[in-house]
C-alpha cells in the first residue's frame, strides 16, 4: 500500500497527523508530493490537503475525503 500526501507540509494535517500516523504505521509507504508536481495535475487533485491511497489489489486510488482527525485517518488506511 502506498499513500500519497498533497499539500504544504508546514499545515496541521502534515505534520500533526500524517506524519505521525506514517511513523507508527510499518505496512504502508508513506510518501508527498510537491505542490503543483505534476502527479498532482494526473491525478487531478483539487483539495488541499489530500491524500491518495494506492493498494496492489486494485487499479484504482482513493481519495481520503473525511474530517481530517487523528482517528478519521488511521481508521481509513486500516
Amino acid at each position: 500500500m502506498v499513500l500519497v500526501y498533497f499539500g504544504s507540509t508546514e499545515s496541521y494535517e502534515y505534520s500533526k497527523i500524517y506524519s505521525l500516523v506514517a511513523k507508527r504505521y510499518d505496512k504502508a509507504f508513506f510518501l508527498r508530493a510537491k505542490d503543483g508536481s505534476d502527479l498532482a495535475s494526473i491525478f487531478e487533485i483539487e483539495a488541499d490537503p489530500d491524500v491518495l491511497i494506492f493498494t496492489q489489489y486494485s487499479t484504482e486510488h482513493l481519495h481520503f475525503d473525511k474530517e481530517w482527525t487523528h482517528a478519521n485517518f488511521e481508521r481509513w488506511i486500516v
